[in-house]
């Protein structure tokens, strides 16, 4: 596996493979954000060993809280993520171990991150892990092999870097603020909302910042977005700054709203602790007596008891099924006259009573006729 030749004007990035397994190309990867790129371009690995290693030197400036996924940055500036599997983050770091602290310097083939395969084959979407550059607007070409790599031996990625280092992002003109936002994102602003932001972010020439409290974030850098943790029930706002500063807080302020695509997203408002309903609403009145309905009502009494003792008559037995009881239906059968045995000595009056009068229409007894000699 030869890898292909690079511009000799430029100077390369050697990477070294994280893990030992089979090189997939990110398009072929069953997530959209990582399949059209909106992370970054790079490549992925089904991976057969179960220690990712840093493919190069560097600094790690980003350990997700999940466990799942380190970010490293080389002395040229390449922010270098590396996300094992896929919805691994649901996980919440069940099944990885981390091997680094963030700020740690490490070089090539240092252990950063120990998972259990299995486990994680089992509770996740898929095993293939993602290497891609963040940062990809600082790499002029990616050149990468193909088929089996062994982790900390085999150079499966290859970056042709562009001249010059990164250059701070100066904007001028007002500067807008958005309303506060409660992120509704079940697990937060992790890789996948993050680069969603990120790419919207990028269409417009504002430079946006995303702040929660004190702390803040550069909004078209999905590992500053990452680094600050947004989790879920956080509220955050969005500041920007330049010619299309308006539109730009306007459309992003729409998307984090509704969840950044990502499903079981809810839009949560800012005030969402007090209904605007309870607001309109009159004050409780604790000494208004609460209404009782007729059927809970001393009248229901008279009418189903009271009436049907003090009459005594034959006439009045029903009245007690006509009015319903407040019990549930299965007592009506339970209610209903029913002609008492010989044996059964102890039957309500009630039930007697409608045994005599269903006898009135019994056929006779007696033989008006005789059989013939």
């Amino acid at each position: 596996m030869v890898v292909q030749a690079l511009s000799k004007n430029l100077k390369t990035l050697r990477l070294t493979a994280p893990l030992s397994g089979y090189l997939v190309t990110l398009e072929a990867v069953p997530d959209p954000v990582f399949a059209q790129k909106m992370v970054g371009d790079g490549i992925s690995i089904d991976p057969t060993s179960t220690l990712l290693v840093a493919p190069c030197e560097g600094e790690v400036i980003q350990i997700h809280p999940s466990l799942h996924a380190v970010t490293l940055k080389t002395a040229e500036g390449i922010e270098l993520l590396m996300h094992i599997g896929l919805d691994t983050v649901e996980l919440r770091g069940e099944g990885f171990t981390p091997k680094v602290q963030l700020g740690d310097r490490v070089t090539t083939g240092t252990p950063l991150i120990e998972f259990d395969i299995d486990y994680v084959a089992r509770h996740a979407k898929s095993l293939l892990t993602q290497i891609v550059v963040t940062n990809s607007d600082r790499v002029a070409e990616f050149v990468s092999q193909s088929g089996l790599v062994e982790s900390g031996k085999d150079i499966f990625l290859e970056l042709a870097l562009t001249e010059g280092g990164e250059t701070a992002e100066d904007a001028e003109g007002e500067v807008v603020t958005s309303e506060p936002i409660v992120i509704g994102n079940p697990l937060g602003l992790h890789a996948r909302p993050a680069a969603v932001l990120v790419n919207l972010a990028k269409q417009f020439q504002a430079k946006v910042t995303l702040k929660r409290g004190a702390e803040q974030a550069n909004a078209k850098s999905v590992v500053a977005i990452m680094a600050l943790q947004v989790t879920h029930g956080d509220t955050i706002t969005l500041e920007a700054i330049g010619a299309d500063a308006k539109p730009a807080l306007t459309e992003l302020t729409e998307a984090v709203r509704s969840g950044l695509g990502e499903a079981g997203a809810a839009p949560v408002s800012a005030l969402a602790s007090i209904a605007q309903s309870d607001l309109k609403a009159p004050p409780l009145d604790l000494n208004r007596p609460t209404p009782i309905s007729f059927w809970e009502s001393p009248p229901r009494l008279v009418w189903r008891w009271a009436i049907p003792i003090a009459f005594k008559n034959k006439s009045w037995w029903w009245l007690r099924w006509v009015i319903p009881p407040r019990k549930s239906a299965a007592s009506w059968k339970r209610r209903s006259p029913k002609r008492p045995s010989k044996s059964n000595r102890s039957a309500p009056r009630c039930m007697v009573r409608a045994t005599r009068v269903k006898r009135r229409f019994l056929p006779p007894t007696r033989k008006f006729w005789t059989t013939p000699n």
